[in-house]
């Protein structure tokens, strides 16, 4: 851990890597990309004059990095599941690879404000609903369903509740996976990063990934702003305590691999 005064992203991630490297071995998990390389490799785009590989993992600012990179090399980056398998396996050995995680349930509160949350755009929201409204409304005592409502004030803790029921291994979708946790999303056992930073410390760790791209002289992050993840972060507070510890465990993995802090879970459930 770093404080912001003696934060630096070369030696934050020296211990990142390690601390992956680390827990990958004590947790077994391997995976053989041979069979799996279109889903392992769907959320990695890829550029081939600087040699380089970028997850984008959904709530962790994707469309602030894919338009500063597509913007500073002015092409389109494709995702390397595109490309026929053998290809993608020499770039993933060849090319340097980068990930940008987020603290889990700061990005949970985030998926939540911008796709369920009443707040939430009303075209995307309703995407949502419909996917996953009624499932999400089985935890609202007394609440009757009626096929094709919307609208329906999604509470946080009732969001929440639906996630946990549906556990790490649901299907992946291009709606769940704003909240599937990362390491299962990025692959992290498997493709062997050289950088792995983090949202909150983008201010230091965005700079510096751009230059490991090559892309200084063409590329900036533009100025970090609060997102609605860290700035409603007290919505925990409200949450029941064993809740709040389910969420946790749910993402116990996420705060092991990439080196988040475990919440300090201190306020009494209600």
């Amino acid at each position: 851990n770093f404080t912001d005064l003696v934060y630096d992203p070369h030696e934050a991630n020296k211990e990142r890597l390690k601390t992956l490297a680390q827990t990958c071995k004590q947790t077994g998990i391997t995976y053989d990309l041979n069979k799996i390389y279109k889903k392992a490799t769907f959320h990695l785009l890829y550029e081939d004059t600087h040699k380089f590989v970028f997850c984008l993992l959904p709530k962790v600012g994707t469309t602030t990095w894919k338009t500063v990179l597509e913007t500073g090399l002015g092409k389109t980056l494709l995702r390397l599941s595109y490309i026929p398998q053998p290809v993608g396996l020499i770039k993933l050995h060849k090319y340097v690879k980068l990930v940008i995680a987020r603290d889990p349930l700061e990005r949970l509160l985030s998926s939540y404000y911008s796709k369920i949350h009443f707040s939430a755009h009303p075209d995307i929201r309703h995407i949502f609903e419909h996917k996953y409204g009624e499932k999400i409304m089985a935890f609202r005592e007394g609440f009757i369903w009626e096929t094709g409502m919307t609208d329906l004030n999604v509470t946080f803790e009732e969001f929440a509740k639906f996630v946990i029921a549906c556990g790490a291994g649901a299907r992946i979708n291009s709606l769940n996976h704003h909240w599937i946790p990362q390491y299962i999303l990025s692959y992290v056992c498997l493709h062997q990063y050289d950088f792995i930073g983090h949202f909150d410390k983008l201010a230091y760790d965005a700079p510096y990934a751009i230059q490991l791209m090559g892309l200084t002289d063409v590329a900036q992050f533009p100025p970090i702003h609060h997102s609605q993840g860290n700035t409603h972060f007290s919505e925990y507070s409200r949450l029941p305590l064993p809740l709040v510890k389910q969420l946790v465990e749910y993402y116990r993995l996420d705060y092991q691999f990439f080196s988040f802090d475990t919440p300090k879970l201190d306020h009494e459930a209600e």
